[in-house]
């Protein structure tokens, strides 16, 4: 249901749009906030309804997973305002994650953890755990430091010994 109130949306007026998408490969980005985009603002017989959307290729919404579209509130005009917002695009190679099972016994594992994923977060579910994942992913590598430099230091310890 695209309205409230007002003469409902019919499949007819809505098919040609349906199908340019389908040709062109188009698809509509998710919202967070109002799901109605438009209002004729009368004090009797209001109507609301959904026609301001955003439209993007597949391209475009892998490429940035972590931008939201939000539908703002009502103000002046009749139409909400929609703020597309994300990340800026960052060009860096990262290392694979590498996780030491031996974290899981930190006493300060748990309390980390819990504390990193129950941050909130706006946006999609999908994109919600995509952000929550990463951010848990740079934790563990900082819970995992000690870890890592025990294993160079064994490394050189040995290197130093075959010289020897």
């Amino acid at each position: 249901m695209d309205m409230i109130d007002g003469n409902m949306v019919t499949e007819n007026e809505h098919v040609d749009l349906n199908n340019m998408m389908l040709n062109t490969c188009l698809f509509e980005k998710y919202s967070v906030g109002d799901y109605y985009t438009w209002s004729n603002k009368h004090n009797v017989g209001i109507i609301y309804s959904r026609i301001d959307i955003f439209l993007g290729n597949v391209a475009l919404l892998q490429n940035n997973v972590g931008m939201t579209m939000k539908t703002l509130p009502p103000s002046v005009s009749d139409h909400a305002l929609l703020c597309l917002s994300g990340q800026e695009k960052r060009e860096s190679r990262r290392s694979n994650f590498k996780f030491i099972n031996r974290v899981v016994s930190m006493e300060r594992y748990h309390a980390t953890i819990v504390t990193s994923w129950n941050k909130l977060m706006e946006g999609r579910p999908m994109s919600i755990l995509w952000h929550k994942l990463m951010r848990l992913q740079s934790t563990l590598k900082k819970l995992s430091k000690p870890f890592f430099s025990i294993k160079v230091s064994i490394s050189q310890a040995r290197t130093d010994l075959l010289k020897a």
